[in-house]
């Protein structure tokens, strides 16, 4: 138990740590996002803490710069979708079962298709702007909250407070966010971490390939994508986005596994 509180601290410990580095960071950077302070993957020193990019811009400043577009793009997609599939799924528990079962039908197909393959389709049609990539991770993951919801509100639809709360006439509104949303709001919030970080790596994976995030902006997923090539000189300048990455969704899922949201 100790050792389960003890990773569950540090994991918050890390969320928060980031999200406010993120948040203020790059305010506080010594250098702008665009910066040329050296030259071509220069060593960390005092004038640059971890070192240049490819194209001699300050590692640290554009790690911040990315870190806060990498969080506030998969935030908002992962909210947005979160939000509609908790909705999608409480409402479909309490339809008629004909229309239950259109719905459910319908995010069967939406399942189907394999996210990173759903992102390059539209991305190859579409400019990848920031409403163009929220919008990706909301249809993304939409669907995938919405048969979670249907699930869990099955068995709570059964209920006898329920079938009480209908026949004293309360309206279908109060029943979803009256009844329903707070019963399940520990599972939910799960829910949330567990999407913010698959968010986190979709749109990583679509920056890596060219098709997220671009320039001059930047996100953790292209900073790995600009320095790659420099895994072959020896130079470790792409392992500081691809860490960041690693340690936020480890850390959410450390957060989701924890006993407190279990409760």
């Amino acid at each position: 138990m100790a050792e389960g509180s003890a990773r569950l601290g540090l994991a918050g410990i890390s969320v928060a740590a980031i999200a406010i580095a993120v948040a203020v960071g790059p305010e506080l950077a010594p250098h702008g996002r665009g910066e040329i302070v050296g030259g071509i993957w220069e060593r960390p020193s005092a004038k640059s803490w971890l070192g240049t990019d490819q194209l001699g811009r300050d590692l640290l400043a554009r790690l911040l710069h990315a870190g806060r577009t990498t969080l506030l793009l998969s935030g908002a997609g992962a909210f947005l979708g979160w939000l509609i599939g908790c909705v999608g799924g409480i409402c479909a528990a309490l339809a008629p079962r004909w229309l239950d079962q259109v719905l459910a039908r319908t995010v069967d197909g939406a399942l189907a298709v394999p996210p990173l393959l759903l992102g390059l389709l539209v991305l190859t049609i579409l400019p990848p702007a920031p409403a163009i990539l929220v919008t990706v991770l909301v249809v993304v993951e939409a669907p995938r909250v919405f048969r979670t919801v249907r699930a869990l509100s099955g068995t709570v639809v059964s209920l006898d407070y329920i079938t009480a709360a209908r026949l004293r006439g309360e309206g279908f509104a109060w029943l979803v966010f009256g009844e329903i949303f707070p019963v399940l709001r520990r599972p939910l919030a799960a829910e949330l971490g567990l999407r913010v970080a698959y968010t986190i790596l979709l749109l990583s994976a679509l920056s890596f390939l060219g098709l997220g995030v671009q320039s001059p902006d930047t996100d953790w997923g292209s900073m790995v994508r600009e320095n790659a090539q420099g895994l072959f000189l020896g130079v470790g300048a792409s392992l500081y986005p691809a860490a960041a990455i690693a340690c936020v969704t480890l850390s959410l899922n450390f957060l989701i596994s924890g006993d407190s949201l279990r409760a």
